[in-house]
């Protein structure tokens, strides 16, 4: 996990909170691996917007060391 984070917002007048989570996912194809960006969002609404935190992730091919 790379973050979370809880929100309230107002839906229909009642305050609502929503818990956002943001993580790595890494995906292989048969071939190579590709990290990306994901995220998750408990409760009503839409997003709002967002942020980069420029946080990094590097993947490292350790097989040569084995």
């Amino acid at each position: 996990i790379l973050g979370s984070a809880l929100y309230q917002v107002m839906v229909q007048g009642q305050p609502v909170i929503i818990s956002v989570t943001g993580y790595a996912g890494a995906m292989y194809n048969g071939s190579t691996t590709r990290i990306n960006a994901q995220g998750n969002e408990i409760g009503q609404g839409s997003g709002a917007g967002g942020t980069n935190t420029g946080r990094t992730i590097t993947a490292i091919n350790t097989a040569a060391y084995d």
